[in-house]
């Protein structure tokens, strides 16, 4: 069987990571796929990020640049990136260097000879974020553990899925919750899934889009819509 693989990268002002991120790919990927794509999802990005992406796309036939006409957020381009994904297998890997891409293909070598069809990507050198961000992940995943039932040890890591299991699978988050939202309705689907330890590095350069107000209260609102459609409307 071919092993094709589609990296859905999205970017948001990534201009000193992005470059390094996609180089990585090119020079990784080739030893564990007989194919493999590039989308990259500018959002909206108001620095150098839009013109830096379009010289990957012009170089190399494995890239396809995609840009958002406003800031459309991570959902929303994991949701496109399935659209968009001509390939087997895919990942949804951000613009700012922190996947290790050697980790992410062994993970992906592991799903493929497993025959199953999510690999939930959990990093076991956490301490290489804050302090701040580990004490948030804690209370996120115990909150998702006792009111989904998710008893993963990460739900929003660098997860690799089988394309044709999350094909109308009706994600709506589109902050950074929707990983875990889809997980979640592919695990009551009755989707197969390995759970694989692996490494993440801390950012290049720049702060993380991931931790602010903004991106807290729409994981908060996402998230209690999802315990009240399973818990109350019993949607699940």
């Amino acid at each position: 069987m071919e092993k094709s693989f589609s990296f859905v990268v999205p970017v948001y002002n990534e201009e000193k990571n992005i470059k390094g991120t996609v180089d990585e790919i090119l020079e990784v990927a080739p030893r564990y796929c007989d194919k493999y794509e590039i989308l990259i999802f500018n959002d909206n990005s108001t620095d150098k990020t839009g013109e830096i992406i379009e010289t990957f796309s012009k170089t190399s036939d494995r890239v396809r640049v995609f840009h958002n006409g406003g800031k459309m957020g991570v959902g929303y381009i994991l949701k496109r990136g399935i659209q968009e994904s001509k390939c087997q297998y895919f990942a949804y890997i951000p613009g700012d260097k922190q996947c290790i891409i050697e980790e992410t293909m062994k993970c992906f070598e592991i799903l493929f000879q497993s025959q199953k069809e999510i690999a939930i990507d959990c990093p076991g050198n956490t301490e290489v974020r804050t302090i701040g961000r580990r004490i948030l992940s804690w209370l996120y995943l115990r909150i998702v553990h006792y009111f989904l039932g998710l008893n993963f040890r990460y739900t929003n890591g660098h997860n690799i899925y089988k394309l044709d299991a999350v094909k109308g699978v009706d994600v709506r988050a589109n902050g950074f919750s929707m990983q875990t939202e889809l997980l979640f309705k592919l695990i009551r689907k009755g989707c197969s899934f390995i759970e694989v330890k692996t490494k993440i590095r801390n950012r290049a350069d720049g702060k993380s889009k991931s931790v602010n107000v903004k991106t807290l209260i729409d994981v908060g609102i996402s998230l209690t819509r999802l315990i009240l459609e399973n818990k109350v409307f019993r949607k699940y």
